[in-house]
């Protein structure tokens, strides 16, 4: 967790996070930051939104399995589950996957645009839907990629929603489910959306889902009218439009809130600006040591691999360079992302490289993972 803060109007909720390799110990680094905002806007409807940005320097690092929203419901609470038809209709869950295949997908394009579960078949059970659209980008998106522009999706979404672990568990261990204490067992179904997008390094995409917690026919009507109002895309953020963050030292130490008169040591952009890299707030909990640096993996111990991968191989050159990581030997605390800076020189007379204007304690010596970036010029 980078950051997290309520909005103004107390409505929603605001994080940034790291998305971490799964494996503690692992030769893979991510380069994945995740903005989420989950937003109350009345009559049981919740908003969710993400941006999620590639700050990856290799070329080849790209991501093309995107599974948000995914979540779930606990079976024993919201046990009945309908997913919606192109005409607007329910079908029981079940309609559309078999016990043999439970775990399967469906194309969105044969979905309404969104599911419901609820506490029993009655029309005033408590429910949750989840409104996830029906590519409504897909042939635009397509034909970008078709005429060779940017473009974030490549293929129409799935639809993936089952029981955990159903009927293999349930027909043997958990057969007894329905009397037995509630967290004795997964207990959860679960529901992911697969909207096949591709973020390639320096790229940011967004995409908005809604959650409606209601009664059942009030929520199925609602999910319905907010199928239109799903959306998603690559989004860019321009260097004239992106807000300047100011980054303060005092006694040698970076702090949010200085005393009066005080001047930035340096300016950062708000934003993933086309051309930049984020810049971390970390702390060495060995020796209480703060650095700012561009290098997540910086108190994470690593040692050289001798992997062996022969030349012909398309991924050699990853492979035979890689370290191996294990975070869960970490001795690092991940403060907060400062802001970005450009790893290209810009045209802005006032912009400094942030190892001319840190002292090297809190900066330390520019190497092939802490990279020197370009400052953004104070306005």
């Amino acid at each position: 967790m980078l950051a997290a803060s309520p909005t103004k109007d107390q409505r929603a909720y605001r994080s940034l996070t790291w998305g971490l390799v799964p494996q503690v110990r692992t030769i893979h680094r991510s380069p994945i930051l995740y903005y989420n905002q989950v937003r109350d806007i009345g009559n049981g409807i919740i908003e969710l939104s993400w941006v999620v940005h590639n700050f990856s320097t290799r070329d080849d690092i790209v991501f093309d399995f995107l599974n948000a929203p995914w979540g779930g419901t606990r079976h024993t609470s919201l046990p009945h589950h309908a997913i919606s038809l192109p005409d607007n209709t329910l079908k029981p869950r079940s309609s559309f996957f078999t016990p043999e295949k439970p775990g399967g997908t469906v194309s969105l394009r044969k979905t309404g645009g969104w599911k419901i579960a609820s506490a029993s078949e009655d029309n005033d059970s408590s429910s949750l839907a989840l409104v996830f659209g029906r590519d409504k980008h897909l042939e635009e998106e397509q034909a970008k990629a078709k005429r060779g522009e940017p473009y974030c999706q490549r293929g129409g979404g799935m639809l993936r929603d089952f029981l955990a672990h159903y009927p293999q568990l349930y027909d043997s261990i958990w057969k007894d489910w329905k009397t037995r204490p509630e967290n004795s067992f997964r207990n959860y179904d679960v529901i992911e959306m697969i909207p096949n997008m591709t973020l390639r390094p320096g790229e940011s995409i967004w995409y908005r889902s809604f959650l409606v917690v209601n009664q059942h026919d009030k929520a199925n009507s609602i999910a319905q009218s907010l199928v239109d109002d799903i959306d998603y895309g690559l989004v860019e953020f321009s260097r004239s439009d992106t807000p300047r963050v100011p980054v303060y030292l005092v006694d040698s130490k970076v702090v949010e809130n200085p005393p009066a008169g005080t001047e930035p040591a340096t300016y950062l952009f708000a934003r993933p600006v086309p051309g930049s890299h984020p810049v971390f707030l970390m702390e060495d909990t060995a020796t209480g040591q703060e650095i700012i640096s561009t290098d997540l993996y910086r108190f994470v111990p690593s040692e050289p691999l001798t992997l062996g991968i022969p030349q012909e191989h398309p991924n050699s050159e990853y492979y035979n360079t890689a370290r191996g990581y294990s975070l869960d030997k970490n001795h690092c605390r991940w403060k907060r992302l400062l802001g970005f800076g450009l790893t290209e020189k810009p045209k802005e007379n006032k912009s400094r490289l942030l190892s001319k204007v840190l002292p090297e304690n809190i900066f330390p010596t520019p190497d092939t993972t802490h990279l020197d970036l370009w400052s953004a010029a104070s306005k």
